[in-house]
């Protein structure tokens, strides 16, 4: 499945053979919905997102909403559940605490809903979400996967800017070339993300993957079906210093394994197509490893500043990102010898 990339990968992904998700029994309830929220340890912003979700939620027969605890061991997420929604909400917990990817894919499979929804435990829906969902998900009957804008949010909910569209896409509708789309970025929000079913029985569950899981599992889906895009920003996508996304930025591993899989992501593509979008892909990219290693910079956090200049010009080398990564280097030694 990975092509010749997958050598490349290997460093990153335990297995190249997604974990399996098995077809819902015969005569087993089936709502419209899954709503599965996926926390661990996760105490200040749960009850928002949860409040968020119940607020438009239409009845049990209509919706499955369970929050799967990934061996939480600080907070006692059973109760704050209940508090919350008495038993309006399910509530699943680990008997270990798994990896990202083995939890999400629990969620997968918890999930008896023809749509499934996987809800991170730090973001909110907008008023309106899974009516506009429902809309567009019943005039798209080939339709796998559906997403829409989202608004960035700071830790105290302050908006911040929204998160960029698919490349040259400015409408809602079905996107034409999705996986091209997608192999020149990851683009699609994890908690804008509402999935078939059955399509997830086709593809599996998620790889193991560090920092890029949902962006494989977007490329998969997005090669068996059609995906939509909504664009109005019906999510408020946090980013904060303790999320897990924000802090593994840090150690500039989340920039090697997005190197790996756009190549990846490229093969992937019809042969035509393939370098042009690896160059889209890697000067995008650049860029942003650029933006956090000047972040990383103004935040005195100088060894990772120079993990992330050194992707830029890995990713796409120029004379510029030769001396930005002199200039971080010297940094870097200069703040040693002075210590």
């Amino acid at each position: 499945m990975m092509g010749r990339a997958g050598g490349r990968l290997a460093a990153f992904v335990p297995t190249v053979e997604p974990p399996p998700i098995s077809a819902l029994s015969d005569g087993e309830p089936t709502p419209f919905w899954s709503v599965i929220v996926p926390t661990r340890d996760r105490e200040q912003y749960l009850a928002e997102t949860l409040e968020s979700i119940l607020s438009q939620a239409p009845g049990s027969n209509q919706m499955q909403i369970e929050v799967v605890d990934n061996y939480s061991t600080a907070v006692d997420v059973q109760a704050l559940v209940r508090k919350i929604a008495a038993d309006r909400i399910g509530y699943f917990r680990q008997p270990r605490a798994m990896s990202i990817s083995e939890n999400w894919t629990t969620c997968i499979r918890r999930a008896h809903g023809q749509w499934v929804h996987i809800m991170p435990d730090d973001d909110v829906l907008e008023p309106g979400f899974y009516d506009a969902y429902r809309s567009f998900i019943e005039q798209a009957p080939d339709l796998v996967l559906l997403a829409c804008q989202a608004r960035i949010i700071d830790e105290h909910g302050q908006p911040g800017r929204l998160r960029f569209n698919p490349p040259g896409v400015e409408r809602t509708g079905v996107l034409q070339d999705p996986c091209q789309l997608l192999a020149q970025c990851d683009w699609i929000a994890t908690p804008s993300a509402v999935v078939r079913r059955s399509a997830y029985e086709r593809v599996g569950g998620f790889l193991g993957f560090s920092h890029i899981l949902d962006w494989d599992m977007w490329m998969r889906l997005a090669s068996i079906g059609d995906v939509g895009y909504i664009h109005r920003p019906l999510i408020r996508n946090r980013e904060h210093s303790h999320s897990g996304s924000t802090s593994s930025f840090r150690t500039g591993r989340h920039i090697a394994e997005i190197a790996a899989f756009i190549d990846a992501a490229a093969d992937r593509l019809q042969r035509p197509h393939r370098a042009a979008v690896r160059r889209k892909a890697r000067r995008l990219y650049a860029t942003y490893a650029d933006y956090m290693s000047n972040a990383l910079t103004g935040a005195m956090e100088r060894r990772a500043a120079l993990n992330h200049a050194v992707w830029a010009w890995r990713l796409h080398p120029g004379r510029a990102r030769s001396l930005t990564v002199v200039r971080r280097l010297f940094d870097l030694l200069r703040s040693t010898a002075v210590r």
